[in-house]
């Protein structure tokens, strides 16, 4: 569903009623490939953490206290 802040335009967009156009959201895009990659990262960081040695720190000093 193709959403602004104040309503949806899903019925109502001109794009949306042409035959040459292809509405997608924004995971229109995604890949099986993209998903693997980025999950085995995610995986990757929490077994970082989980051994003590967490990666991708924003604020180092937090993991002092």
């Amino acid at each position: 569903m193709f959403m602004t802040k104040s309503r949806c335009w899903v019925a109502e967009h001109p794009l949306l009623k042409r035959d040459n156009a292809t509405c997608t959201p924004h995971l229109g895009y995604v890949t099986r490939e993209s998903y693997e990659e980025y999950y085995a990262v995610v995986v990757d960081d929490i077994l970082a953490f989980a051994a003590g040695k967490p990666n991708h720190v924003l604020n180092p000093d937090a993991l002092k206290k």
